[in-house]
């Protein structure tokens, strides 16, 4: 079993709720990325927890935390585990896994429930994993935070020394590539 460097939070807290933050933390302002920090006992507004960030609203700006700065909102990550053998492969299978971590900030599932996902190839030689992916939109504002985010838990896969991402519109992306818990969890099951 290795323990990647993949920080998931199962402290789902409610939508919309104002929380204290119980330490200083950092995090990024969407979409722009400016850096932000946010001291110790600031009320803010949790707006959504996905297993590796939060997206909270503070000052009137939306800010992603992640990681240990999860903390500070008093949120407990722990690490996720990737299954591995005694073989220097990369295997699909964890692939899988780190993409389930990544979310589009503006849904409530990950990426692969989403369907965005459209192909995953190993070059087991070069320790590349490229990926094919799709957005919700072509014009999607949180498309490049998503590829961020892809590739940040992708490299946290063992054995894997690089991984690229393609951006493909065709096909154009529905709620018909969704899995049906996504299409429930968004309300878009009918």
């Amino acid at each position: 079993m290795h323990i990647g460097g993949i920080l998931h939070n199962f402290n789902q807290s409610p939508q919309n709720q104002i929380i204290t933050t119980v330490n200083e933390c950092r995090g990024v302002t969407v979409p722009n990325g400016i850096d932000v920090t946010i001291p110790a006992g600031n009320f803010v507004t949790l707006t959504q927890t996905t297993p590796n960030k939060a997206t909270i609203i503070y000052n009137g700006d939306m800010v992603q935390l992640q990681g240990e700065q999860l903390y500070g909102l008093g949120l407990k990550p722990i690490l996720i585990e990737f299954d591995q053998d005694d073989s220097d492969q990369i295997s699909e299978e964890n692939v899988k896994k780190a993409l389930s971590t990544v979310y589009d900030p503006e849904m409530p599932s990950n990426i692969m429930e989403l369907g965005l996902v459209y192909n995953i190839e190993i070059d087991q030689e070069k320790k590349l994993v490229a990926l094919t992916i799709t957005l919700t939109s072509p014009t999607c504002p949180m498309g490049d935070e998503i590829i961020r985010d892809i590739k940040s838990s992708v490299a946290q896969v063992p054995n894997t020394k690089s991984v690229e991402v393609s951006i493909v519109f065709e096909p154009l992306w529905s709620k018909d590539m969704m899995s049906e818990e996504a299409q429930l969890e968004s309300g878009m099951l009918w």
